[in-house]
């Protein structure tokens, strides 16, 4: 399905850019390494929104979790939930 634009893209990538892995191949072999605590690795592919990995996220605190999207225009959305759930 294709996702509408959003207009303030720019803004929600700077104020959740903490979120965001800019460089993911970078990260090979070491992703544990950029969670703050230890735990079992999650990956989910085709995060969407984010709706199912940030409930998952919520139930499972002890669990890291890497959301990967690859929609120019839906990733920003995961970013303001992951923002606004602390």
């Amino acid at each position: 399905m294709r996702q509408r634009h959003i207009r303030n893209r720019d803004q929600i990538m700077e104020e959740c850019g903490a979120f965001l892995v800019k460089d993911p191949v970078s990260m090979r072999g070491c992703w544990k390494e950029a969670f703050p605590q230890p735990g079992p690795l999650m990956l989910e592919i085709g995060s969407g929104k984010g709706r199912f990995i940030c409930e998952m996220a919520l139930r499972n605190p002890q669990w890291c979790f890497i959301a990967c999207e690859g929609q120019f225009n839906v990733y920003p959305r995961i970013l303001q939930k992951i923002s606004s759930l602390g």
